[in-house]
């Protein structure tokens, strides 16, 4: 251990050191003394004023005058001369408060406003309650802080200043930020933990005073809020009409604010535009002129006040369109469940400052009540209106269901969605596949003009909404610039893709007079609606094309025979009525036949189509050109006299004729024509006639036009010819299966009966044709198909057992040929009846063998006039209860009861489509048993002998015939 040695001058003596000693000593404890009690002195006075400020705090209820009073006695306890607070009232929308002192114009406005204001009030979530900064020159500061994005502004705010060291106390309510409280010093100054502690103390009772307050003004407001909610939620929740509610609310609000108007808006949908319910003080749907601060509303999501200034706040907004006689205006949003939103907004045109802050909380208050009450009814009424638009979708879907003609369908869609719906234009395109664009085919509320109008994929509303099958809204058109104007009042449109499946097959577009007027309920509904047609018009399409095909012959493209005469019946019906002419064209294949014999039936199908790919062009529209059958086609000519018949089907002959197809295979045409009334009165006489003029033609070696009628000649001219023309008209019914009866007999007796008044020469040609004819008759059914042949070999096969002369048993064999002749003159329908023949029915068939007589009466041939009794008397009983004249026994000639035997017993050992066929046993029974009734017993037995009989190569021919 060191020692040291006090020396001092020799003339100060020991005491008087000793005494100054001492009273160093002394002062030096009256001085640490007075040091703590002026501390103490200080504690007293800074605890003296923070009971102060807490009552001062608790006194005030104007967050500014705390402010004020917060920071002249924060600066007044630590004796400084620079600070700022600044006071954030808590709640969603608080409202900020600061005040400062010792700071420049320039600082003040850096931290009053944003971000710096941001960044301060929320101090005490970032630093805590106290953050001492002692010297804000030190350049390790921005280091430490260089995470804090908005740090390095805050610190060159102060030491712009030129402050030095800064304590900020965050001020907190519930751990959330309520502002902060700044004390700062130019000269670097350190805190001790006293004065920190008190600057904690000063915080905590700023932030229970703010507490305090916002605690009893929540009480009071809720108290006004009870009060007014009770009220205003009874007459609500007392009606789910918006109307009745928007009136009850501006009734309640113009009393509560005093406030001159009123408006009530809502979307549909989180992502709709709003619409009017009520506004203003008419209570009309019109947008008010405020409208567009009701949007900014919507927008930001919250609650806007302007109480002054109103027109250049509305501006500083980016609002142009605003009512310039307003001076107060208020909005707040009425949140709904679904993320959507209303506005209720509250104006008046008298004055400014009508509305404060505790007014603007009540009309937040009262939207909150409102919200639950208003979306109850809108529920109701969506719900009211989709049980209506689904009746409707029901009731649509229906009536467009049984629609079964395309064009039909799609108009009617037009109709009633306008009228159900009641929207103002409606239009239907449909998908033209070749062109890849939409034609629209029906419109109603357009106009006529639109029809045809074209859209291609993408272009339009109408084709985006085919390009993408999705529906396309545009609820405000003239901001859209997607939409192609129609109409200029349409406000709004929407577009619905018609879809079957995968494809798209139209698009349907509806627009409205009106903005905003297509819900997401709407869409919903007239989608399903859209669905539903786009089946129906699938189903139509079908259904008209299977009636096409059924129309259309497969081969050639052309309509049917069926479809051909049902045009016929209607075009004769019509020429009935309105005294009007038409004409029918026949036309035969030359050579068709040779085609298909020696190049087989393919190339025979290619000839038929390329004749009818030359016949359908060179024909007008309004023309029915048809694949009559077979070879042959058929062209009905409406409103044509005889002579513009001729012109055409020489035309078309001489189009044919030359084809280079066509003649290398050698093919012309036979052309023949009828017209209305010269030759006749119906259809079938109009079709006989043309069909026998194109028998002519082709007797005449074909490819050539003809018109088959008869002309008076003197005695014995032009006999040659009227044969020919009767050849030709039976030669039509041996090759056409035309319907039989009692008028198409008359036609061809009275046809017959004329030519053959002459009956000096016998004509070969018409027995041919006439015996042909009679095989035609068993050919109309298939059950009787051979019946007069093998009744013909039975006749010849008894009477040759019989041992009767050749030539006899030759005019046996015709007969039996001929005997049904006389069916010409029955109705198919009751030829092929399957059911029991009622008395009516019978009589007519019991009549065809009379008729048979008279076919054959007019023929002067000797075979023919020997033969006719056996025909007329083949169904007379030997008892004589047969017909025609009931003769019996005898008197029925020979040759008819070997027809009656031969007859029956084909017609019994037959299948027919009302009875099958018996055994030859069962057959030889029946004859046995009906002998000396119906059949004469002698040519039973020798019929029966004859079957028993097999040498004869004929009778095994017939017994055969019979077994098959």
């Amino acid at each position: 251990m060191d020692s040291f040695i006090l020396l001092w001058p020799p003339h100060i003596t020991l005491p008087i050191v000793v005494a100054a000693c001492l009273l160093a000593l002394v002062l030096e404890r009256w001085l640490h003394r007075r040091a703590e009690r002026n501390r103490a002195e200080a504690e007293a006075f800074r605890f003296s004023n923070l009971h102060f400020l807490t009552r001062a705090l608790s006194e005030s209820g104007d967050v500014k005058k705390m402010a004020e009073e917060t920071l002249e006695r924060t600066l007044q306890m630590f004796s400084a001369t620079e600070g700022y607070v600044l006071l954030k009232t808590p709640g969603p929308q608080g409202i900020n408060h600061s005040y400062a002192k010792g700071y420049s114009a320039a600082t003040l406005t850096r931290l009053s406003s944003d971000p710096l204001r941001s960044y301060l009030a929320s101090s005490a979530e970032r630093w805590g309650n106290l953050m001492v900064f002692p010297d804000f020159r030190r350049p390790a500061l921005t280091f430490t802080w260089q995470r804090d994005p908005l740090f390095k502004e805050f610190r060159n705010v102060f030491t712009a200043e030129g402050l030095r060291s800064l304590v900020v106390v965050g001020l907190q309510i519930k751990e959330r930020s309520c502002g902060a409280l700044l004390v700062s010093s130019r000269a670097f100054r350190t805190f001790e933990s006293s004065e920190l502690r008190l600057m904690l103390a000063i915080g905590n009772q700023v932030s229970a005073a703010l507490q305090n307050r916002y605690l009893s003004q929540a009480v009071d407001r809720r108290n006004e809020e009870l009060r007014i909610l009770h009220r205003v939620g009874e007459a609500l929740r007392a009606t789910f009409d918006l109307e009745v509610q928007a009136e009850i609310l501006q009734r309640e609000v113009r009393g509560l604010l005093g406030t001159t108007t009123f408006s009530l808006a809502f979307q549909d949908s989180r992502d709709g535009r709003l619409e009017t319910v009520y506004a203003y003080e008419d209570g009309s749907r019109d947008k008010p002129k405020a409208f567009g601060l009701s949007e900014y509303v919507l927008r930001t999501r919250a609650p806007l006040m302007i109480t002054h200034k109103f027109l250049e706040e509305a501006r500083r907004l980016g609002v142009a369109s605003v009512d310039p006689r307003i001076r107060t205006w208020c909005g707040v949003p009425i949140n709904f469940s679904d993320s959507s939103m209303g506005v209720m907004a509250v104006a008046d045109t008298k004055d400014e400052h009508t509305l404060n802050e505790e007014k603007f909380q009540l009309l937040q208050v009262l939207a909150d009540e409102a919200a639950v009450a208003i979306e109850n009814a809108r529920l109701f009424q969506r719900e009211h209106r989709r049980t209506r638009h689904l009746a409707l979708l029901n009731e649509l879907g229906r009536k467009a269901m049984a629609i079964l003609n395309p064009q039909e369908l799609v108009i009617k869609i037009c109709q009633q969605i306008r009228i159900a719906f009641s929207y103002d234009l409606v239009r239907l395109g449909l998908f033209d596949s070749e062109r890849s664009e939409l034609v629209v085919k029906a419109q109603d509320g357009y106009g006529s003009e639109v029809l045809g109008r074209s859209f291609k994929l993408g272009e339009g509303l109408a084709g985006i909404a085919a390009q993408t099958g999705e529906p396309v809204v545009a609820n405000s058109i003239r901001e859209d610039e997607r939409y192609i104007p129609l109409d200029a009042r349409a406000q709004s449109a929407l577009s619905l893709p018609l879809r079957y499946q995968d494809d798209t097959v139209g698009v349907l577009s509806i627009e409205s007079f009106r903005e905003q007027n297509f819900s997401e309920q709407d869409v919903l509904t007239l989608r399903s609606l859209a669905d539903h047609f786009a089946i129906a018009y699938h189903n139509a399409r079908a259904y008209q094309s299977a009636q096409e095909q059924a129309v259309t012959d497969s081969l050639t493209g052309l309509k049917t025979h069926r479809y051909f005469m049902e045009a016929l019946e209607a075009e004769w019906r019509r020429a009935t009525r309105t005294g009007q002419t038409f004409s029918v064209i026949m036309v035969d294949l030359d050579g068709f036949k040779q085609v298909n014999d020696r190049r087989g039936h393919l190339e025979g199908d290619k000839v038929l189509v390329a004749v009818a790919h030359l016949l359908k062009p060179r024909l007008r529209q309004f023309n029915v050109v048809a694949r009559y059958g077979g070879d042959e086609f058929a062209i009905l000519m409406p409103e044509s006299k005889m002579d513009q018949a001729e012109v055409l089907a020489e035309r078309l002959r001489s189009s044919l004729a030359p084809d280079p197809y066509l003649s290398n295979n050698g093919v012309t045409a036979s052309f023949g024509i009828g017209s209305f009334p010269v030759h006749g009165a119906t259809p079938e006489e109009i079709l006989r006639v043309a069909d026998a003029g194109m028998y002519l033609a082709k007797h005449e070696k074909g490819n050539c036009v003809r018109v088959a009628t008869f002309a008076p000649h003197p005695a014995g001219a032009g006999r040659e010819n009227e044969k020919q023309l009767l050849e030709a008209y039976l030669g039509v019914t041996v090759k056409r299966m035309f319907s039989t009866g009692p008028e198409a007999f008359e036609q061809y007796y009275h046809r017959f009966e004329q030519a053959t008044q002459d009956g000096s020469q016998e004509s070969p040609s018409l027995l041919d044709t006439v015996t042909a004819l009679a095989f035609t008759i068993d050919a109309k059914d298939r059950y009787t198909q051979g019946h007069s042949q093998a009744v013909s070999r039975l006749a010849a096969q008894i009477a040759t057992q019989l041992g009767l002369p050749e030539a006899d048993i030759e005019e046996i064999r015709l007969a039996g040929i001929l005997h049904d002749i006389g069916k010409i003159g029955v109705p198919e329908s009751v030829l092929n009846k399957t059911t029991r023949l009622t008395l009516e029915e019978y009589r007519i068939m019991k009549g065809h063998a009379a008729l048979g007589d008279k076919i054959l009466e007019p023929l002067k041939v000797k075979a023919i006039e020997r033969i006719r009794p056996m025909i007329r008397h083949h169904h007379e009983w030997y008892n004589g209860r047969g017909y025609p004249d009931g003769l019996g026994g005898e008197k029925i000639p020979l040759g008819a009861r070997i027809l009656t035997v031969a007859d029956s017993f084909d017609s019994m050992v037959s299948e027919r489509s009302y009875q099958k066929g018996r055994s030859v046993r069962e057959a030889v029974e029946e004859l046995r048993r009906c002998c000396g009734s119906q059949f004469d017993t002698s040519v039973v037995e020798v019929f029966i002998r004859s079957i028993e009989t097999l040498g004869d190569p004929r009778l095994r021919g017939a017994l055969e015939k019979v077994s098959s």
